[in-house]
C-alpha cells in the first residue's frame, strides 16, 4: 500500500466513522440515551460536517493531509469521552469494544498516512503524479 492509499483509508474510515456517529446520535433511540436531544442533534451535525470535510480531503489526500492533525485530536477525544462515560452511561462491551477498535484503525492509517506523504523521499512515483509540479 503507498503513502497516499494509506492516508485515504485513514480518510475513507473517518467518513464512514463520521456518518455512522451522525446518524446514531440524530436518533436517540440508536444511541440508547434519553434526554439529550438538542446536544446530540449538535454533535450529529459537527460529526457529519466533519465527514464531508474528509471527502474533501480525500479529493487531493497529499495536498489536503494537514487535515489528517485535527482528524487525530478529534478521533482521541472521542475515544478519551467514551471511556470518560463509562461510569455514567451503560455501554454494551461490544459497542466499547468496536468503538474503540475504530479509533485505533482511523487512528493509525491517519497517522502513519500523514508521516508517510510528509517525507517526499519515500513518496512513490504514482503518488508524485498527483503532485502539483514547480514551473521553470
Amino acid at each position: 500500500m503507498n503513502a497516499t492509499s494509506i492516508l485515504r483509508t485513514g480518510y475513507w474510515a473517518g467518513i464512514i466513522g463520521d456518518f455512522f456517529i451522525a446518524a446514531t446520535i440524530l436518533v436517540p433511540e440508536m444511541a440508547r440515551v434519553d434526554g439529550y436531544v438538542y446536544p446530540m442533534g449538535l454533535m450529529s451535525a459537527a460529526a457529519f460536517s466533519w465527514g464531508v470535510m474528509l471527502i474533501i480531503a480525500d479529493r487531493k489526500p497529499v495536498e489536503r493531509r494537514w487535515i489528517a492533525v485535527p482528524t487525530l485530536l478529534v478521533v482521541v477525544l472521542i475515544q478519551v469521552a467514551t471511556f470518560l462515560s463509562l461510569p455514567f452511561v451503560e455501554i454494551p462491551s461490544w459497542q466499547l469494544a468496536l468503538s474503540a477498535a475504530g479509533g485505533v484503525f482511523i487512528f493509525s492509517f491517519l497517522l502513519i498516512g500523514y508521516l508517510k506523504t510528509g517525507n517526499s523521499d519515500k513518496i512513490s512515483e504514482n503518488d508524485s503524479a498527483r503532485l502539483p509540479q514547480k514551473e521553470d
